[in-house]
């Protein structure tokens, strides 16, 4: 995992360890979402890629914000920062698969 406990903590500001399980498991969470969402197949794509670790603090940042488990009324979480990440990540991922499939020229 490229994102660190303790990246995710100083974001969050959180000086203490209680939270050290549940954090773990969010950035578990958040890093297996964001490679599901971007779909590359090569895993070393996601190595030393600045969007992937800034999409998966933002969702493990955003898991950990709005952990409730009841509220009233009806709430939509839009992570923007998350989302364009993604975005860009697959553009990329499809740019990078498709210049792989093109038999050479020459």
């Amino acid at each position: 995992m490229a994102v660190s406990l303790e990246t995710l903590k100083d974001s969050l500001r959180v000086d203490d360890t209680v939270d050290d399980e549940l954090l773990t498991g969010y950035l578990d969470a958040a890093s297996s979402f964001i490679m599901n969402a971007v779909g590359a197949d090569d895993a070393s794509y996601y190595e030393n890629n600045g969007r992937f670790d800034t999409a998966v603090l933002a969702l493990a940042s955003t898991y950990y914000m709005y952990r409730m488990t009841a509220f009233t009324g009806s709430v939509t979480t839009i992570n923007a920062t998350m989302n364009s990440l993604i975005g860009q990540m697959r553009g990329e991922v499809a740019a990078l698969e498709e210049s792989q499939s093109k038999p050479d020229e020459g």
